[in-house]
Order: C-alpha cells, then sequence, then structure tokens
C-alpha cells in the first residue's frame, strides 16, 4: 500500500470530504509523522506509479502511522473520542457474544458478567405463566411422539387403532393440557 492509497484509505474510513484540499492536509500531517517512525527509514520496496517511485508501507508502518493519525482524523471528523471508545467496546462485547450461548452483560463494570439471552428468558417465563395456571401431561405427549417416531415406516404398526389414536392427539397438541388449577 503506497502513501497515497493510505491516505485515500482513511479518507474513506473516516467518511472525510475527497476533494484535494483535505488529501493535502492529511498528507503534510503524514509526512511529519513518517518522519518519527524508525521502520519508515528501513523500506526497501517500490512501486512505480506513473513516471515516479513510491515507497509501499509495511505493516508495521502502517500501523504505526494508523495509531499516530487516528487522532487527527477523528478531528477532521469531527468524531467525538469519548463516543468513539464506547461504541469500540460495544462492538467488542457483540465480537464476544458471537460464539456464546450467553450474552456478555453490556454494562463494562464486570468484564465477567454475562447475560441471559432474550429468547431463553422469554421461553421461561412463558413456562413459568403456563405453570401457574394449568398441567401439562407431559409424559402422554412423549410416549405419543416416540409411538410416532418409532412406527413411521413399519406397515403393520402404521394400520394400528393405538398409532391411529396417538397421531390423533399429536395433531391436536392442546389436549395435553390437563387441566386448569
Amino acid at each position: 500500500m503506497t502513501i497515497r492509497e493510505f491516505i485515500e484509505l482513511q479518507m474513506a474510513i473516516y467518511n472525510l470530504r475527497v476533494d484535494e484540499k483535505t488529501f493535502n492536509k492529511i498528507k503534510v500531517k503524514v509526512t511529519r509523522e513518517l518522519k518519527k517512525i524508525e521502520s519508515w527509514f528501513e523500506l526497501k520496496e517500490k512501486q512505480t506509479v506513473g513516471k515516479t517511485t513510491a515507497y509501499i508501507l509495511d505493516e508495521q508502518t502502517k500501523n504505526s502511522l494508523e495509531i499516530v493519525l487516528k487522532p487527527y482524523l477523528m478531528k477532521l471528523a469531527n468524531i467525538n473520542p469519548n463516543e468513539f471508545e464506547k461504541e469500540k467496546q460495544i462492538n467488542l462485547v457483540k465480537a464476544k457474544n458471537i460464539d456464546s450461548k450467553y450474552d456478555l452483560a453490556s454494562d463494562f463494570e464486570d468484564s465477567y458478567s454475562f447475560s441471559v439471552p432474550m429468547l431463553e428468558k422469554i421461553g421461561v417465563m412463558i413456562e413459568a405463566l403456563f405453570n401457574e395456571k394449568y398441567i401439562l401431561d407431559e409424559k402422554a405427549w412423549n410416549e405419543d411422539y416416540t409411538n410416532y417416531r418409532l412406527f413411521l415406516t413399519d406397515t403393520e404398526a402404521l394400520s394400528s387403532d393405538s398409532l391411529a389414536i396417538s397421531n390423533l392427539r399429536l395433531r391436536n397438541p392442546l389436549k395435553y393440557y390437563v387441566k386448569e388449577k
């Protein structure tokens, strides 16, 4: 990545106005900062650009430059540093939650605090409300479902009365709600 490509990329990332004035402002800042980065003086790889050549930034130099330029680019883009850091923290939590069954709590006081996912909460709430009013005959439901799954491909069992009755009950699962409390 050449310095020009680096500047254009940063302008796109920070959503800066694409014009010569903005480009030149950033170029001046980049030039000043590159003089302070030791790895800049060790660059050897060049790329032909038109009639001239341009140095290709290595990862170390590019990363150092990004870190040094970040406050300046945020200022040009009119980004509040506190809001930016808060958003970065939220994104880190989201990244940690991608592979986790339980969500990391969004309050950043305790990094070992997790919150239960909303779907699990809803399931428990619905079950608690149901158990307050009704009793579920789960044993009969499981037996009917087991019969259905076991004898699904058995031609003799398919013609039996007991399997037909089990299938009728399975078609109307509300019948497994036995009684009101």
